[in-house]
C-alpha cells in the first residue's frame, strides 16, 4: 500500500511539487559493525584519560570534544560515524540534550540509518530533568517523530509514539493536553485512511482518474492539511465545492477582491461541515483572508478582521507558549544581547507559562520571540503582569514600539499592514509609544524587521497564556507544514560551531595523526 502511495507522490514530484518524501541522496551506508568496533577502540585509546572519568561533568566535556571532532572529520567516514554515535551517547548520559540532538542530526544528514529508531532510542534513553525547557524540547522531538509517522500514514506507529510522549510529560498539563489531542487526531486520520485506500491504489494505476484524485485530494487537504499536494489532486477531481476552490486558488491573482472571494469560499464550505473538516476549512479561510488583508483599508479591512477574529475564537489556541521559539534579551553595554531562557526562572501553572526576571542584569529583560517579523504580521498574546509589550528592531538597539502592561489578564494584539502598526488591548485600540533612549538611537521605522517581546522589571513576574504569531507568508495553523522553517535550528547549529572553535583544539592533533594511518581505508564519498 505504501508503495502505491509513493508512486502517487512521485508523479507529483515530477510535476514540480516539493514534497517531504524525497530519496536520501548523497548519504553513505552505515559502516559495518566490525569497522565501527575498530574505530571505537582507536578513539577510546586516543581519549583514554577522558573515557576513564565517570562524573557527569566529565561525560559532558567528553561529549563536546567528540562532537567537535566529528564535525571536523572529512576523510575517515567510519570514524566520523562512531564519533557521532559516542557523542550522542555521552551527551544523553550527561543530560546535554542539545548536543545529543545535534549529533543525531549530523548522523542522519550523512548516513543511511533508521532515523526513527535511532531518534526513538535517544529520546527513550535521555533521563528526566528538572528543566522545563529541556523537557519541552524532548517532547517536541517526540511529536516530530509522531508527525513523521503520520506523514507516511503509519498510524499504528504514530499512536505508539504519541503514547510514549504522553508518558514523558504526564505531569505537564499543557503538553499532556497537546499529546491527547494529537492522539484523537491520529485516530480520525487512521479511520478515514482505511476507508479511502482504494483511491490511492486506483491512482497508482490510473493517475488521471477523476474520482480517485478527488478522494485523495480531500484526504490530503482537509484531513492531513497538506494543502499544496491536496489541492493539486482536488483540482483534477470531479466537479464539486472542493474542486471549485482548488481551481480558484490556482487562478487567484494577488488582488484583494479575488483573494477575498477564495477566502469566502472556504468560509462557506466550513459552515456545512463540522469537527476536523470544519476546522481545516476555517484554517484555510484564515490563510486567504490574511493574504487579502494586505493593503486593504476601510470597511473591507474591518470585515476581514472580524472574520479572522471569529475564526480565532472558534479554533482557539493549539498550545500555550512554545519555549523553543523564545529567547531572553538583556541590556548590557548600551545594547541588547541574546541569552538562553535559563537566564530567567520559568514554571508552568496550569497551561500558563510563568516567567520571572531573575537575570540579575540591569533593570529589566525582554522575553522575546526568536522568529523575526518581516513584512505584514500580527501577534496576539494573553498576558498577566509584566512591564510592557511590543516589538523591537532587528539590530537589537533600543528602537522599540510598546504599550504598558496594566493589572489583570490582557489580550494584546500587535498588527502591521504596510507601514501601519496598530496595538489593541482587550479589543480596544491603544496608542503605542517609542521605547526609552529613542532620541539616542534614532527614530523607529514602522516598517522595520522586528522581534516581539514582553519586558519584565528585575524580580518581576509575568504569566503568559498564549503567544500567536501570524505572517502573510505562513499558513494559519498548519499541522504538517510542507516547508518547515529551519532558521532557528541553523542558527543554533552555527552558535554551537562557534562555541566549539572557541573551546580550543585539545586532542585535535593526536586524533588527526592517529587517523592518518587508516584514512586510505576510510569511507570517502568518491
Amino acid at each position: 500500500m505504501k508503495h502505491c502511495i509513493a508512486l502517487v507522490f512521485s508523479c507529483l514530484v515530477g510535476s514540480g511539487i516539493a514534497l517531504p518524501l524525497r530519496a536520501q541522496e548523497g548519504k553513505l551506508p552505515a559502516p559495518p559493525p566490525l569497522e565501527q568496533e575498530e574505530s571505537l577502540n582507536l578513539i577510546k585509546q586516543i581519549f583514554k584519560s577522558e573515557y576513564s572519568k565517570r562524573t557527569t561533568a566529565a561525560r559532558r566535556d567528553l561529549s563536546k570534544v567528540l562532537l567537535s571532532k566529528a564535525r571536523r572529520e572529512k576523510s575517515d567516514m567510519v570514524a566520523k560515524f562512531v564519533l557521532l554515535s559516542e557523542a550522542m551517547n555521552f551527551s544523553a548520559k550527561s543530560g546535554e540534550f542539545g548536543n545529543a540532538l545535534e549529533a543525531f542530526r549530523l548522523m542522519d544528514e550523512g548516513y543511511l540509518i533508521d532515523s526513527v529508531k535511532v531518534k526513538e532510542d535517544l529520546l527513550t534513553a535521555f533521563p528526566r530533568t528538572k528543566s522545563l525547557i529541556v523537557e519541552e524540547t524532548v517532547f517536541d522531538e517526540w511529536m516530530e517523530l509522531v508527525d513523521t509517522a503520520i506523514l507516511i500514514d503509519d498510524y499504528a506507529n504514530a499512536d505508539r509514539l504519541v503514547g510514549l510522549a504522553r508518558k514523558r510529560v504526564s505531569r505537564d498539563k499543557l503538553l499532556l493536553g497537546i499529546a491527547k489531542e494529537k492522539s484523537k487526531y491520529i485516530k480520525v486520520l487512521e479511520k478515514r485512511f482505511e476507508e479511502i485506500k482504494p483511491a490511492f491504489l486506483k491512482l497508482a494505476d490510473d493517475p488521471e482518474n477523476a474520482e480517485a484524485n478527488g478522494t485523495a485530494g480531500e484526504f490530503l487537504s482537509l484531513y492531513k492539511r497538506a494543502w499544496k499536494i491536496g489541492m493539486t489532486l482536488a483540482a483534477k477531481g470531479p466537479a464539486g465545492d472542493l474542486k471549485k476552490l482548488a481551481d480558484e486558488e490556482f487562478k487567484a491573482p494577488s488582488v484583494s477582491l479575488e483573494l477575498q472571494g477564495v477566502a469566502d469560499g472556504w468560509w462557506k464550505l466550513a459552515q456545512g461541515n463540522k469537527d476536523l473538516i470544519r476546522t481545516s476549512c476555517l484554517m484555510r479561510a484564515a490563510y486567504w483572508y490574511r493574504k487579502a488583508l494586505v493593503g486593504l483599508e476601510g470597511l473591507s479591512q474591518v470585515r476581514i478582521e472580524k472574520k479572522l477574529a471569529e475564526i480565532e475564537k472558534e479554533i482557539g489556541v493549539t498550545r500555550g507558549v512554545k519555549l523553543s521559539e523564545l529567547q531572553v534579551l538583556c541590556y548590557q553595554d548600551r545594547r541588547w544581547h541574546r541569552h538562553p531562557l535559563e537566564k530567567i526562572t520559568l514554571a508552568r501553572r496550569g497551561e500558563a507559562l510563568v516567567a520571572k526576571n531573575t537575570s540579575g542584569i540591569w533593570r529589566y529583560v525582554l522575553l522575546s520571540s526568536k522568529r523575526l517579523l518581516r513584512g505584514d504580521f500580527s501577534v496576539t498574546a494573553n498576558v498577566y503582569g509584566g512591564r510592557a509589550i511590543g516589538i523591537t528592531s532587528e539590530d537589537l538597539r533600543s528602537k522599540r514600539l510598546e504599550v504598558d502592561l496594566k493589572g489583570g489578564w490582557q489580550r494584546v494584539r500587535i498588527e502591521r499592514v504596510g507601514k501601519s502598526v496598530t496595538f489593541t488591548v482587550n479589543g480596544k485600540p491603544v496608542k503605542w509609544k517609542p521605547g526609552e533612549y529613542q532620541s539616542y538611537y534614532g527614530q523607529v521605522d514602522p516598517d522595520q524587521t522586528a522581534y516581539f517581546f514582553i519586558s519584565m522589571n528585575a524580580g518581576q513576574q509575568s504569566s503568559i497564556q498564549s503567544i500567536e504569531i501570524e505572517t502573510a507568508t505562513k499558513e494559519f495553523g498548519s499541522t504538517l507544514p510542507e516547508n518547515p522553517d529551519d532558521d532557528d535550528r541553523d542558527r543554533d547549529r552555527d552558535r554551537d560551531r562557534d562555541r566549539d572553535r572557541e573551546e580550543g583544539e585539545e586532542g585535535r592533533d593526536r586524533l588527526r595523526d592517529a587517523l592518518r594511518g587508516r584514512s586510505s581505508r576510510g569511507r570517502g564519498r568518491n
